[in-house]
């Protein structure tokens, strides 16, 4: 028995102890039952202080490590660790950003050359602190890193590089906020010192230097352009690639490829790989990494002895030194796999209880440890359904029949797949009297009455609580001699369904216990510690508020005295969540302090502050301490190492101010708009076309009086010759073939040996067109393109890029489930689909395509998570070209196609939000891979294209999707009520020196006064080119504004 306990064992254990037990004897009162023995005390509380131990390791964002101290971030929180213990010596956290539900994610120790200090990071914010857990100051973004997260910081060779979704910002030394980098398309850049560094763009070009930036050595001929993966440790550098890694060596070169395989989870994602670590330690008890000792100690809350205690993990269970939180001794073979089990403690020694996994068995045990030896021999086995009840001070029962039967597991109930739901207490229980004495009780009830809670007795007996749903409230004790009553060896005590707005209510329950993400519990099956029976006959309790507290439940203790009298007791003022279990529990305030209790509720202590913000309080509590989230709080009373916790200082990022602004004054007055120039907001379907604008579907030919729906252009015969429900079934195929063979019902027949002479053949009857707005061009009429056949009607994904025509004009091109369409303004084209298993990716960056025939566009796209060089067109299709990195890797940096004036074709990228440095890459013909990037000019040199120095100007030309608000400052004086909003785009010739605007097309809203409120566009056209003509235009709420516009550099910008 003491050797591995296998299914066949158990099983053979249970069938023995069921053979061995006596028919379930009468109810044995109290005064009855042998006297117990003197009690250990080792279920009292660990009181005389409490320790802070950070139990998450791969949970956690982790930053340095050195010979006295780790640092990392976990739960939004900065902590400073032990390294051998994980016992947390600092901590600190930010009410602002709790607030905000924006917590730290990670953090970079800045290098030596670069000022030191630390950098951190939350998904929205950055930060600069002097020391890891001090005070931290907000770093200016100013729109440097464009719209989209903060994905983490490098120390570079002279800056401090912050990396977000859509660009790439510099941090120098000794300021608080962002700038430009000094390149563009920078997916990652890692610095081992101020001369050796590594580079990779985003479209996966990687390169080197070893003399501080002065030159670079493209080692694309060696890493490819697939995606590249920095691992950065203190003192060396490597990228892995697809073949392997490549370190940097001493030289600034990559050495030799290393294709071995390596173990370490850590290191991605901006993390730092630390040797030494228990972020790298994946071999010492590999068994206890997701569930630490001094963890899975905690959550037992059961001692073998003073100073020790028992730890279950899934796999594994030990003896725990709790001084030391290390592990005295083990067994790796208990429990086995599908046996789930937990630790509960009791006086002279712990209990085990264990259950299968909720699709092999129903089967549920009470082990014990038999002269402290381990693993536990089984004791009892129950194998109907039901949980267990315990008070922590030995007394344990199992709330239904104490009978052991085989059964068969039936495994589509549906009943043992319900996570989380209320379990609804038998009226039966089995309680533990003595070892191996088990007495079963079973009471009845009035109709109405339910049970909603039990509580053992460590002499047999137990007590049941007992709900009436339907009654309001109970009448005073001296009216209602019914509120306690015995049957047997229970005592029922009725009491009210809810006492001061809480309530009682029944056991809820998951199979996995909160063995989830950073939250842990005891797995297995459930204990229930919420009622626990006193000897003076009173019951002590924890009711629940209705709602579920902010960031956990709120509950208060109770007692029920003899009588059935319930009184609540007082909560600390300001509480926002609790964890509590049995007679333990923590309380949060809103001010982030911390309250314990160790006597049921009946007061709370306070015990400073809490060592985390509220979105990640929660988890279990026991004797010994409490498990909150990525933390473990052994003992009881206040920390030696008191958590920090920084006050709020509401510091909202400042509004970036555009670098240049668009200055648009009014011609005449304004001008009703004919319907013949509106396109429809809403019709059959409506589309994004990715320009901030929409193309609509509209039906040119609608049903005909007396026709049923579907049968809009097909002859009266037809109709009234089949059924409508046949006609709905018919391919198309089927009725152009029964249409064709038809006779026409006016046509004479034809003489007798003669051919009938042939009509002459009707236009195609057109069904449906595409409405959009003409882009680009200010007062033009709407396009209506014939769209009949295109099939629209019935698509269930639809992804639109604008295509930019070798003249200038706009084109669409729709990808959608079934097929593909090319949209210009003069028809429409069908392409098969380039890759039939592809969904649309609503997190990427809108970039413009193309056109480079009628029937072939190019665009950017992407294929299993990777960016990809598209070529759409009829079959055969070429293979795409995949460049860059992986989209978790890039994020969303922003990119579009852009065509030379040579017919050379790059891909034009830039940081930022408006464009502080752009860069656009060129395609070899031949292989139609990127080149390295040239640089282009920023976005402060736009200027209209009809200025003097853009007549000459060779550059690229390209659709550019803009943030209108961002890019572009408005004079709202020439213009009163007008704002620019949403998105929009910029057609624009890209050179080296300047950018050279020809047309813009954004999104406005126009506000007349404070009640009316109107969306439209606002369309500036400076370069005339065939029949587009120069203007610029308002169209907005039904009317037409003619405007003439000019684009300027800001007063700020040009003291600059």
């Amino acid at each position: 028995m003491l050797g591995r306990l296998d299914r066949t064992s158990l099983l053979a254990a249970a069938l023995a102890l069921g053979a061995c037990t006596r028919p379930a004897p009468e109810p044995v009162h109290a005064k009855s039952s042998p006297t117990p023995a003197p009690s250990l005390g080792l279920d009292k509380p660990l009181v005389g202080g409490a320790r802070l131990f950070h139990t998450a390791i791969d949970d956690a964002f982790w930053v340095s490590h050195e010979a006295d101290r780790d640092r990392l971030v976990s739960a939004g929180v900065r902590f400073e660790l032990a390294p051998e213990s994980g016992e947390v010596l600092a901590a600190a956290w930010d009410v602002d950003l709790a607030l905000k539900s924006d917590p730290l994610v990670g953090s970079l120790v800045v290098a030596p050359h670069l000022g030191g200090g630390f950098v951190h990071w939350s998904r929205t914010r950055v930060f600069r602190s002097d020391t890891f857990t001090g005070p931290m100051r907000p770093v200016a973004l100013g729109g440097a890193l464009g719209v989209g997260a903060v994905r983490g910081a490098r120390s570079g060779l002279d800056v401090v590089l912050v990396f977000g979704e859509a660009g790439t910002a510099a941090l120098r030394k000794g300021s608080d906020a962002l700038e430009a980098p000094s390149e563009a398309g920078l997916a990652d850049f890692a610095a081992l010192d101020a001369k050796r560094a590594a580079r990779v763009d985003f479209l996966g070009r990687l390169a080197s230097t070893g003399d501080g930036g002065a030159t670079w050595t493209d080692a694309a001929s060696v890493a490819g352009l697939g995606s590249k993966t920095f691992l950065v440790q203190p003192g060396a550098l490597a990228v892995d690639t697809w073949q392997g890694r490549l370190p940097l060596g001493a030289d600034g070169r990559f050495g030799p490829m290393d294709g071995a395989q390596h173990g370490s989870s850590h290191g991605r994602g901006f993390e730092p790989i630390l040797p030494g670590s228990r972020a790298d330690d994946r071999n010492a008890w590999w068994i206890w990494r997701d569930s630490p000792p001094i963890q899975a100690a905690v959550l037992g809350g059961a001692r073998v002895a003073a100073g020790r205690a028992l730890a279950m993990s899934p796999s594994a269970m030990a003896e725990v030194d709790l001084a030391r939180a290390s592990i005295l001794r083990a067994v790796t073979d208990f429990p086995q796999p599908g046996l789930l089990c937990s630790a509960v403690a009791g006086p002279e020694a712990p209990f085990v209880v264990c259950g299968w996994e909720m699709y092999q068995d129903t089967t549920s045990y009470v082990m014990r440890l038999q002269d402290g030896a381990l693993p536990p021999v089984v004791e009892r086995a129950f194998s109907e359904d039901g949980y267990f009840v315990t008070d922590d001070a030995g007394a344990i029962a199992f709330v239904g029949p104490c009978k052991y039967t085989p059964r068969l597991l039936d495994p589509n109930d549906p009943s043992r797949m319900d996570f989380g739901s209320e379990v609804r207490p038998a009226t039966r229980i089995c309680v533990r009297r003595g070892p191996d004495e088990w007495v079963e009780h079973a009471i009845e009830l009035p109709p109405g009455q339910e049970v909603y809670g039990w509580a053992p007795r460590r002499d047999g007996t137990a007590v049941a609580l007992v709900v009436d749903p339907h009654t309001e409230g109970l009448p005073e004790a001296k009216h209602d001699t019914s509120r306690v009553v015995v049957q047997g060896g229970v005592r029922i005590v009725r009491v009210p369904a809810e006492v001061s707005g809480m309530l009682f209510s029944r056991p809820s329950w998951s199979p996995y216990g909160m063995y989830a993400g950073s939250l842990r519990g005891p797995i297995g099956p459930l204990v229930e510690r919420r009622f626990q029976a006193r000897e003076d006959g009173s019951i002590e309790g924890w009711v629940a508020a209705p709602n579920a507290g902010e960031v956990s439940g709120i509950f208060a203790g109770v007692v029920v005295d003899p009588q059935g009298r319930v009184t609540t007791f007082p909560l600390p003022s300001r509480v926002l969540g609790m964890s509590v279990t049995g007679d333990f529990g923590v309380a949060l305030t809103r001010d982030g302090d911390l309250y314990e209790t160790i006597d049921h509720g009946r007061s709370f202590q306070a015990a400073g502050r809490s060592p985390l913000p509220p979105a990640s309080f929660g988890g279990f509590c026991s004797a010994l301490g409490c498990v909150l989230g990525p933390v473990t709080r052994l003992g009881w009373g206040s920390t030696g190492a008191a958590p920090v916790v920084h006050p709020a200082e509401p510091s909202e990022e400042p509004a970036s101010k555009p670098p240049m602004r668009l200055v648009c004054t009014p011609n005449g007055k304004p001008e009703i708009m004919p319907d013949a120039a509106l396109v429809p907001d809403k019709g059959r379907l409506s589309w994004q076309t990715g320009l901030g604008d929409i193309v609509t579907l509209v039906r040119e030919v609608e049903n005909l009086p007396g026709e049923e729906a579907g049968h809009a252009g097909l002859p009266p015969e037809l109709v009234q010759m089949l059924p409508p429900e046949v006609l709905a079934q018919l391919p198309k195929d089927a009725l152009q073939a029964m249409l064709k063979n038809m006779p026409q019902a006016d046509a004479a027949p034809p003489a007798p040996g003669k051919t009938p002479p042939r009509k002459p053949r009707a236009a195609t009857l057109r069904t449906h067109s595409l409405l959009m707005r003409a882009p680009f061009e200010p007062g033009a009429s709407p396009l209506r393109i014939d769209a009949t056949g295109a099939d629209l009607e019935n698509v269930r994904r639809m992804v639109v890029t604008p295509l930019l025509t070798p003249k200038g004009e706009v084109g669409l091109l729709f990808v959608t489930d079934k097929h593909e369409l090319v949209v210009t303004p003069e028809r429409v084209a069908t392409l098969p689909l380039f890759e039939p298993r592809r969904y649309s990716v609503a997190d990427t960056a809108p970039g413009g395509g193309l056109l480079l025939g009628p029937e072939r566009a190019l665009v950017l796209g992407e294929i299993r998570r990777r960016m990809t060089l598209e070529e759409h067109a009829q079959a055969p299709l070429r293979p795409p070209v995949f460049v860059g990195q992986e989209r978790d890797a890039g994020g969303r940096r922003p990119l579009t196609l852009a065509r030379r004036d040579d017919g050379a074709i790059g891909i034009l990228l830039w940081d930022g939000s408006p464009p502080r440095v752009v860069a656009v890459a060129e395609l070899d013909p031949a292989t139609s891979s990127p080149r390295p990037r040239t640089p282009l000019a920023p976005w402060t040199t736009a200027t209209p294209a009809d200025d003097p120095r853009c007549k000459k100007a060779t550059g690229f030309r390209a659709l550019v999707p803009m943030e209108p608000s961002a890019w572009l400052g408005f004079d709202s004086r020439a213009l009163p009520g007008v704002t620019l909003r949403g998105s929009g785009a910029a057609l624009v010739r890209w050179t080296e020196e300047r950018v050279c605007v020809e047309a813009i097309d954004v999104g406005a809203e126009r506000r007349p006064d404070d009640v009316t409120r109107s969306e439209g566009s606002l369309i500036v056209r400076w370069e005339a080119s065939g029949s587009k003509r120069r203007g610029a235009v308002l169209q907005a709420g039904g009317l037409r504004q003619e405007l003439t516009c000019k684009l300027e550099p800001t007063p700020q910008e040009q003291a600059r």
